[in-house]
């Protein structure tokens, strides 16, 4: 494994540690908001010198009584967190033209509107800085898995993977087996910038990513602010006013919502193609239970959403909106984006979950306005307690194969750390000045018309002009706020509406997943795989009213799915939970 460190980040970091040491006390150039240089790789201050001795005339102080034991003044001082700074990464990082080699996974739409990876104005611009030379290999993002597998297989691999914890056996596995190396120490230690990222959570980022084994497998995106992916209702609000209807807060007042819209406009509920719709399931405190994300934890324990007590009722519920006629009825057809598309057209009614403030500006393109409605609940005030987790991790960006030579890995670990820089986060999210952005009078990047008016779309132009969004083939910070400039005050109170909707009580921690060795989370996933078959087969039968749903027959698949290892499983993510937790 690779440890030698000696990289021109590095010593540019220690020369700042001796400048600082030299007793400078003028204020720190970093942002406010920056992050600061972790005491894990500070070096450790110099002892104070020692002060002269009182002379014979002076009266030497007092001894100070000592503190009885159990005093505040006999308590032992708190160990505060230390600040994290962030500094600037001198640029190029090499004259020559040294290659780095990258395997990258790139939407077909873009690679087929670009000559080269490098016509990317990131990878381009990036490239451009660094005096480096990109070698890129794409692969196709929408089929990721299966090339990112065949690439592990071959046993011979470029200095960057990216996206390798798509590894069947899991990142951990990875390293374990020599394919990746472990980046942990080099984080901790000598990447101030990615460090000051990860640390400027309320949350543990560092915890999220380490593995079971102790390894960090990847150099991750992270987002500027934890993301929660919550959705919300949305609904025509013309027809709204037109018939004089409230925001409901219960599934009775939805019901009744539902009813009259459907009678005015004959359009219905567009449900999930599963049957598992987040936004009707949130308020009996469960998730879709499709697969193991389906997990939740209630005091301590673990439990599976297909089986609690709260998924029979919400089954009871679709099933009887279904057989009333106030859901699609070929819901199981459409795809989440095909119902997403209807509704910002006006065709939908009810969004199927996929719904939040940017959908609602898709559809004012289309002179629809929509308008929010949030979780509905069994009674009025009830919690909800799922969906309310903060993302940090966005994507597990770029490995390191084992395969890459030290010198290049001095060169991949600067190029990241720029990435992360100031510097660095502003190219990752809107390109070059006077290209893809311009500053406002506060200073704030915005969008030029390149992007703004670019007819194959914002999101499209922002990907080929400017960012690297949303393909995910680089690490960096992602402001997901980046796209807000044209949000109106609904569409920013839809935001705050999705933020503030749950507690997040019940959600399993992000990372505890990652406490999972790689051997019983391959056994979780193939008891999963003919679980989940069973879960959907019955489900939808029951919804479609093609068998009935009642006491007994939920009983009967209740058991059925204990029968079929789902104790083994839950065992499998308790485990990992109890380890992340007592960590």
């Amino acid at each position: 494994m690779k440890k030698r460190m000696i990289s021109l980040l590095l010593v540019f970091c220690m020369l700042l540690a001796l400048l600082s040491a030299c007793g400078s006390t003028g204020a720190s150039t970093a942002p406010a908001d920056s992050a600061a240089v972790s005491a894990e790789s500070a070096a450790p201050e110099a002892e104070p010198e020692a002060a002269e001795a009182p002379a014979e005339s002076e009266e030497a102080p007092e001894a100070e009584e000592p503190a009885e034991e159990g005093s505040e003044e006999a308590e032992a001082p708190v160990e505060e967190e230390p600040v994290y700074e962030k500094v600037e990464v001198p640029m190029p990082i090499s004259d020559s033209g040294d290659p780095i080699s990258m395997y990258l996974l790139l939407p077909p739409f873009i690679t087929a509107m670009v000559a080269s990876p490098t016509d990317l104005t990131v990878l381009g611009q990036l490239q451009e800085r660094s005096g480096l030379t990109f070698d890129v290999t794409v692969g196709n993002y929408l089929d990721g898995q299966t090339d990112v597998n065949l690439l592990c297989a071959g046993g011979t691999y470029p200095d960057i993977i990216n996206h390798a914890d798509l590894y069947a056996s899991g990142i951990d596995a990875a390293v374990n087996e020599e394919i990746v190396i472990d980046l942990k120490d080099y984080i901790l230690n000598d990447m101030p910038n990615l460090l000051a990222s990860l640390k400027a959570y309320d949350v543990d980022a560092i915890k999220q990513i380490t593995t079971d084994s102790g390894y960090i497998g990847y150099f991750p995106e992270v987002y500027k602010d934890p993301y929660v992916d919550n959705f919300a209702i949305t609904v025509r609000k013309d027809l709204m006013e037109q018939a004089g209807l409230e925001v409901p807060e219960t599934y009775d007042e939805l019901h009744d919502v539902l009813v009259a819209l459907k009678d005015v406009s004959g359009m219905q509920f567009g449900l999930n193609k599963d049957g598992f719709e987040q936004t009707l399931l949130a308020g009996f405190n469960v998730k879709p239970a499709g697969d193991a994300n389906g997990m939740i934890v209630v005091d301590g324990e673990v439990q599976f959403s297909g089986v609690a007590e709260g998924m029979y009722e919400y089954l009871q519920l679709v099933r009887d909106w279904f057989s009333e006629g106030l859901i699609y009825s070929d819901f199981v057809s459409y795809e989440s984006f095909m119902l997403n598309n209807n509704m910002t057209a006006g065709n939908t009614l009810f969004g199927n979950g996929n719904s939040n403030a940017q959908t609602m500006q898709e559809a004012a393109v289309n002179g629809i306005e929509l308008m929010a409605i949030p979780y509905p609940k069994k009674n009025p005030g009830d919690e909800i307690k799922v969906y309310g987790q903060g993302t940090i991790v966005r994507s597990n960006a770029w490995s390191v194969s084992t395969q890459c030579s030290d010198e290049a890995l001095e060169q991949i670990i600067q190029l990241v750390e720029y990435i992360f820089s100031d510097e660095g986060t502003l190219l990752f999210n809107y390109g070059v000045e006077g290209e893809g952005f311009e500053f406002d009078a506060n200073g704030d990047p915005q969008w030029t018309d390149l992007i703004l008016n670019y007819a194959g779309g914002t999101t499209t132009a922002a990907m080929i002009y400017a960012t690297a969004t949303p393909a995910e083939y680089l690490p960096g910070v992602y402001d997901s706020h980046k796209f807000d400039y044209g949000y109106t005050e609904e569409m920013m109170a839809i935001e705050q509406m999705i933020l503030d909707a749950s507690t997040g009580e019940y959600d399993y921690p992000i990372g505890a997943d990652y406490r999972i060795s790689s051997e019983d989370m391959l056994s979780a996933a193939a008891m999963m795989s003919d679980l989940s078959t069973y879960i959907s087969t019955t489900i939808l039968s029951w919804i479609h009213g093609q068998s009935e749903l009642n006491e007994d027959t939920w009983q009967n698949y209740v058991d059925t799915c204990y029968s079929m290892n789902l104790q083994d499983i839950i065992d499998i993510y308790q485990a990992g939970y109890d380890e992340f937790m007592a960590e």
